[in-house]
């Protein structure tokens, strides 16, 4: 077998066709794959021209790949996408398809950027975290894997029991999908407790709080309070020993009694007067409540933090 017998049939096995008597050839590849948005006519084609007019026609953009969904490349596509170029004699043949390259988003991958933030938003470290519902998986554009970022938002408040996360995959200001993520959380803290029982109206004090490790949940987790929070509230309701202590369960103390005699302050401009009145209803600091003065104008005011009530 000569030189020239074996270059030829190399170049047959190969699919190269070879250009004659100055025309253009362009033999369409069955299945091509091209990292970015655009297809030019040297990704989807062999091209078979005097070399100036090839390197001329090679990157000229033929397809559009604005996503992921596969493009068949036809010869009257590649013509119309080379109608500017009608001084040439070309031979177009094959038909193929065409791809933009994709990468697979792994559900492991998108399930840890959702519980960085959970552990972060959880802050201390003591919660044990697993996926009770794993995301699915998203194939995204190879070409914007570096440039991807993600829109991570909890559904829920909790931080504790089932949390859900909503993940979505942005290229600049665009969605490229969005997937969902459930947590299981358990966290376990030092929260307050009744030493003993406490009745209704109890102002709680320092002597009346321990504190235990328990498990959190949306029973009390949520509710209780710290030390500070807890000391001169009063109990809405009797509790037992062990009971959780939270802001839910106390209330500020009542300054003011109703039916009881009330000091009332009226404020104007550089005097300050004071007189008694009789309350008409129970108030804490901060509340509005209603008075009746010994003239038995009724009138309303503020309760203040010293138990007098200032006339508004």
């Amino acid at each position: 077998m000569n030189t020239c017998f074996r270059m030829s049939l190399l170049l047959i096995l190969a699919g190269t066709v070879v250009a004659e008597d100055g025309v253009v050839r362009i033999s369409i590849r069955e299945q091509v794959t091209v990292e970015g948005a655009h297809a030019t006519l040297d990704a989807v084609a062999e091209i078979s021209a005097p070399e100036s007019i090839e390197h001329a026609l090679a990157g000229l953009v033929v397809q559009d790949l604005p996503d992921l969904a596969p493009v068949t490349i036809t010869a009257p596509l590649l013509r119309a996408a080379l109608a500017e170029q009608r001084d040439l004699a070309m031979v177009i043949t094959g038909r193929g398809v065409v791809r933009r390259a994709a990468t697979t988003l792994a559900s492991e991958t998108l399930a840890r950027t959702a519980r960085d933030q959970l552990v972060a938003r959880i802050g201390d470290g003591s919660a044990s975290i697993e996926v009770r519902r794993p995301p699915r998986s998203l194939v995204v554009p190879t070409d914007l894997v570096s440039q991807l970022h993600y829109d991570i938002t909890p559904l829920t408040a909790d931080l504790w029991g089932e949390v859900p996360y909503r993940v979505r995959v942005m290229h600049e200001q665009r969605e490229l999908g969005r997937v969902m993520v459930v947590f299981h959380v358990t966290v376990s803290r030092a929260v307050p407790v009744a030493v003993r029982p406490l009745t209704a109206g109890h102002v709680i004090q320092a002597h009346d709080v321990r504190f235990e490790r328990q498990v959190l949940s949306r029973a009390t987790g949520a509710k209780h309070a710290e030390l500070q929070d807890l000391v001169g509230r009063a109990m809405r309701r009797r509790v037992e020993a062990g009971t959780v202590l939270g802001r839910d369960i106390t209330a500020p103390p009542r300054l003011v009694q109703g039916g009881r005699s009330v000091a009332v302050v009226y404020r104007g401009a550089g005097f300050e007067m004071t007189a008694s009145a009789t309350a008409l209803a129970d108030g804490a600091a901060g509340d509005r409540i209603r008075i009746r003065l010994d003239n038995g104008t009724v009138s309303a005011g503020e309760v203040l933090a010293d138990g007098r009530v200032l006339l508004q």
